[in-house]
């Protein structure tokens, strides 16, 4: 398949749509973190999402896996994200609020670290990059060492 045809299978808009979302990497997915996903998912705030996916994650993310790239495994179980649309700007803050409220209740699940992909908003780089952050500031000192190069998720620069 494509990746131009990932989209509809999903059931994501065809075009950029007015959205927030957020999302928590799950260390596990046991009884209890089912449990409380469930819970947060059908509470009357999530009412504001059009979507909340708790996504198994294993096979070629799974750690050990990957062999190339600076994170080319994602250590974790599990991922919820959940996502609101926001036709008008006063819908954000109800949004933000029902999603925010779906990650808490996962925050005994978490892990310390955050699947790029899925961070909307800036996040430290360690969380993003783990083990690879210090080597990846290395290279944004050889590489970039004006910080010509702005990304919405900084990568500091490695103290020698």
């Amino acid at each position: 398949m494509a990746p131009v045809d990932l989209g509809p299978l999903h059931g994501d808009p065809p075009d950029p749509s007015p959205a927030i979302g957020s999302s928590v990497l799950l260390k596990e997915i046991s009884p209890a973190a089912l449990e409380a996903f469930i819970t947060a998912a059908l509470a009357e705030p999530s009412e504001a999402l059009v979507s909340v996916e708790l996504r198994h994650l294993a096979g070629a993310v799974a750690p050990g896996r990957g062999t190339g790239g600076a994170v080319c495994d994602v250590d974790g179980e599990g991922l919820v994200y959940c996502v609101g649309m926001i036709p008008a700007p006063q819908l954000a803050a109800a949004v933000t609020s029902a999603a925010g409220a779906v990650v808490d209740a996962m925050g005994p699940f978490a892990s310390a670290r955050v699947v790029k992909n899925f961070a909307e908003r800036p996040v430290d780089a360690a969380a993003l990059y783990g083990p690879a952050t210090d080597r990846l500031g290395r290279i944004v000192e050889s590489w970039d060492p004006h910080g010509m190069i702005r990304v919405g998720h900084p990568i500091p620069v490695a103290s020698v």
